[in-house]
């Protein structure tokens, strides 16, 4: 099972109430105008178009080999819970890492040469003692999508929270993008479910890995610091 970045994927609002049944205009997320480029190490080089204004914090350590970062987009529209920050995280691997996709609910189809939906390698770990409802259960609340950027193939599905305070359950994403020799990586989180369509930012978010194109090599810009990782929460 791969370790995913701490960055915060995706969205973490900061503070704020959510909407109030008065309707407000919805209001648009910037455009991705701006093209940036990251290098997080040999064979991971990439360029992708961000949101305009967003922050895009890099790392790359010479001792772990390692390169990560994330896109830093404050104050978000009202829609998104009064407001908040979109963190969007990247961490690069082997893409020839054992168990990089274990526990995820995909698989690689040779015969059709895409990623496709696999619920069985979810369902089949860290679910033991489960009945047969709640594996259905979280089955239900997964949904997948396939995720092709310039010159990359790979997966990215949504989560969502199944257990806890309603007001408080959300949508996570995580998705893996493959251009061996390397694999870019990551997860978070994109929205709470009593918001509705009007606060999910998953298409946004796909939007801006779609863009993604690795390009030629060139020496990072080194840091001592490692990205940090955690496992990925079942």
């Amino acid at each position: 099972m791969r370790k995913v970045i701490m960055f915060p994927f995706l969205l973490l609002p900061l503070c704020g109430a959510a909407l109030g049944k008065m309707s407000r205009p919805v209001q648009k997320l910037p455009q991705l105008r701006r093209i940036e480029q990251a290098n997080f190490g040999p064979s991971c080089n990439i360029r992708l178009r961000t949101p305009e204004n967003a922050e895009f914090p890099k790392t790359y350590s010479t001792k772990s080999g390692k390169g990560g970062g994330s896109i830093i987009l404050r104050n978000l529209p009202q829609n998104f819970k009064g407001g908040g920050t979109l963190y969007f995280g990247f961490v690069c691997y082997d893409a020839a890492t054992k168990d990089l996709h274990k526990g995820e609910p995909v698989r690689y189809d040779a015969n059709k040469g895409k990623w496709v939906r696999d619920s069985a390698n979810m369902l089949n770990v860290g679910t033991e003692g489960w009945t047969s409802a709640e594996k259905r259960t979280l089955d239900r609340a997964v949904h997948f999508f396939e995720l092709r950027a310039v010159n990359a193939q790979g997966y990215a599905y949504t989560q969502d929270d199944i257990n806890g305070d309603e007001d408080s359950r959300m949508r996570r994403l995580h998705y893996c993008l493959i251009h061996p020799p390397k694999a870019l990586c990551g997860d978070g989180d994109i929205g709470y479910l009593n918001d509705g369509r009007k606060g999910d930012l998953t298409h946004y978010s796909l939007q801006i890995l779609r863009s993604i194109e690795f390009i030629d090599d060139a020496a990072p810009t080194t840091s001592k610091e490692t990205p940090a990782v955690r496992a990925r929460r079942k």
